[in-house]
């Protein structure tokens, strides 16, 4: 069986926006500790593995950390993970006090963690908010969370195990961060500035003044009668609160990247810049901010604990930075994780995938709740695609051409074929790679040190979607597919060219071609291979962007970006039939049938879901 998932391995279809929506729409419809039951199909969150890393906190010898929806629980004297946790929502942000962890879960809300056995950590309540929830902080017994795209809501949790909904104290779409001090909450706003509340009646907080916005404000901390703002568009403000509520600035220090986080700790601010890295600065006089260095990594939380700075790396994962010199901080460890996956194979209990983060990762699936990686190799450009056969990898890389790779052992590159490649399938000792605008290429790879082009075929539109079943090749551009005969791979000719917009998704089965389009599901008969005959064209309601499509065992299942999963029965490929759907709580990107698991990819937090699928 031959499966392409699409969107993931192209250009097409790359509509952030929409893609951020759906998201939304997704989390808030199921957790992705789901269990849903649709005509007799019952489907079951097995295991998760992976996904961006977005908040860190030490709390005595732990450290709490994220990986997408998981929380994971590291015991920093073994430094080992301890006990994983799923939440109903991706972690954005995490505090941990007396026994609890509080984590700001996207879509999900405030959910409280009881971590009094930090090995068997336990969902206490999950208080659901509006808006994405990105920040936190803790006043005992009050949480103010930040909702990004909506506002800053006061939460009592006194009774942890049912916390309320107060108020809302700031309604805005740019709020970022707000911190307390002394009487007064400072909430930062992208656009509208820094707002100041006075919450000396904590349930009833009055507006008390503001600093019109010159800056983009971004993530607060407070020392003394100092307040420091990592801002937005890069660097730092510094502002004098000795008149609590009628800040001043008092200093700017440029510092590269984008505002993700900071810490204060003693004399020494840590500051998160996204992309630009870790800088630590001198704040000994916070009038005059120095810094005394920038660690070069992807930077956007982290958590001191003595000498060592555990910093959440977003896709990069988990760093353990020592900061001993503060000068001089270094790398101690870094603990991978699996980003956004664009292709995904299965076989023998291992997972091969084209990571669009990290390269190319090989992970031991064989125990679904225990997924490891096994090797990976990061490669100097974001991979779109891949396929593996004889204990090699063919991994198309854009731009960056297509990366032959050993993965029978440690996985490590072997050779390279630099024209651009979108996405590739194999016949026989050849590969056959999508070209975007140029087309098709067949490239011999029989060498796999001295790849070679014996043929190209130009095919118009933007083709990133190719299969092969025999000596024919199913391309498509978006607005068809076309039909390759290559009775001799140095001679491709195009034999048929067939109508399907969108052409987002191909597989095929036996003697079956599985064609996903814009808001179908087109199924041919392939017993004359140059000749395809349409079976089938199920439309489907309500229409769907399909990003991703696999087939096996008289079942396929679509991701679309508006439906989620859905199964269907194909044994009779003239007439599929909808077996059920499923909204597993994040943004399917990618899936691949391999019974009985569905192996499920998330385009927004990236990671790996593996979810049972049981049912006649």
């Amino acid at each position: 069986m031959h499966n392409l998932s699409l969107e993931p391995c192209g250009r097409r279809g790359q509509n952030w926006c929409m893609r951020l929506w759906t998201a939304l729409f997704l989390g808030l419809a199921l957790g992705p500790a789901g269990h849903a039951t649709d005509a007799g199909l019952v489907f079951t969150n097995a295991g998760h593995f992976g996904g961006r890393t977005s908040a860190a906190e030490v709390q005595g010898s732990y450290l709490y950390y994220s990986q997408a929806a998981d929380l994971i629980v590291r015991d920093l004297r073994s430094k080992k993970d301890a006990a994983r946790l799923t939440l109903p929502g991706a972690i954005r942000k995490v505090r941990a006090a007396a026994g609890y962890v509080y984590a700001a879960c996207a879509d999900a809300g405030l959910v409280i963690v009881d971590v009094a056995i930090p090995t068997a950590p336990r969902v206490a309540s999950t208080l659901q908010l509006a808006g994405f929830s990105q920040g936190l902080q803790l006043m005992d017994p009050y949480a103010f969370v930040v909702a990004g795209n909506r506002a800053v809501y006061l939460v009592d949790y006194s009774d942890r195990n049912h916390p309320r909904l107060v108020t809302t104290v700031f309604e805005s779409y740019y709020v970022e961060d707000v911190v307390a001090a002394a009487g007064a909450l400072y909430v930062s706003d992208g656009v509208n500035g820094l707002r100041v509340y006075d919450i000396a009646t904590i349930e009833s907080p009055r507006f008390a003044g503001s600093l019109e916005n010159v800056r983009y404000n971004g993530r607060l901390t407070v020392s003394g009668t100092y307040l420091y703002d990592s801002l937005l568009d890069g660097g730092l403000a510094v502002y004098d609160i000795s008149d609590r509520f009628a800040p001043r600035e008092v200093a700017v220090q440029n510092l590269p990247g984008r505002a993700a986080d900071l810490d204060l700790a003693g004399k020494r601010l840590y500051v998160c810049n996204g992309g630009g890295g870790l800088s630590i600065l001198d704040v000994s006089n916070p009038r005059s901010p120095s810094v005394l260095s920038t660690l070069s990594t992807t930077a956007v939380d982290g958590s001191l604990s003595q000498s060592t700075y555990y910093l959440a790396s977003d896709f990069s994962g988990l760093v353990t930075v020592d900061v001993s010199d503060a000068r001089e901080p270094r790398v101690k460890d870094r603990r991978r994780t699996l980003g956004v996956a664009r292709s995904l194979d299965v076989a023998s209990g291992k997972a091969y995938i084209a990571d669009f983060h990290n390269g190319f990762s090989v992970l031991d699936i064989s125990s679904p709740s225990a997924i490891t990686i096994s090797s990976s190799l990061d490669l100097s450009s974001s991979p779109l695609d891949a396929r593996v056969s004889g204990g090699k990898a063919y991994v198309a890389c854009g731009t960056g051409g297509m990366r032959i790779l050993s993965v029978s052992g440690a996985v490590r590159q072997v050779g390279t074929y630099s024209a651009a490649a979108y996405a590739v399938a194999l016949l026989g000792t050849n590969a056959v790679v999508a070209r975007g605008s140029a087309g098709i290429d067949v490239v011999d790879v029989s060498d796999s040190a001295k790849p070679r082009r014996v043929a190209s075929l130009a095919l118009g539109g933007w083709v990133d979607c190719i299969a092969v079943r025999g000596n024919v090749a199913y391309a498509g551009n978006g607005s068809d597919l076309f039909v390759i005969s290559l009775p001799k791979p140095g001679a491709p000719v195009i034999s048929k060219q067939v109508p399907l917009t969108g052409t987002y998704g191909l597989a095929w089965q036996t003697r079956y071609l599985f064609a996903a389009g814009l808001g179908s599901l087109s199924v041919f008969d392939l017993g004359s291979p140059a000749a395809p005959l349409l079976l089938s064209a199920l439309d489907l309601t309500p229409p769907q962007y399909v990003r991703s499509l696999s087939v096996s065992g008289g079942r396929a299942f679509l991701a679309s970006r508006f439906s989620g999963i859905d199964a269907y029965d194909v044994s009779n490929r003239s007439k599929p039939v909808l077996l059920g759907s499923y909204l597993p709580g994040f943004d399917v990107s990618l899936v691949r049938w391999a019974k009985p698991y569905l192996y499920a990819g998330d385009g927004r937090d990236g990671g790996l879901t593996v979810i049972s699928v049981a049912g006649p």
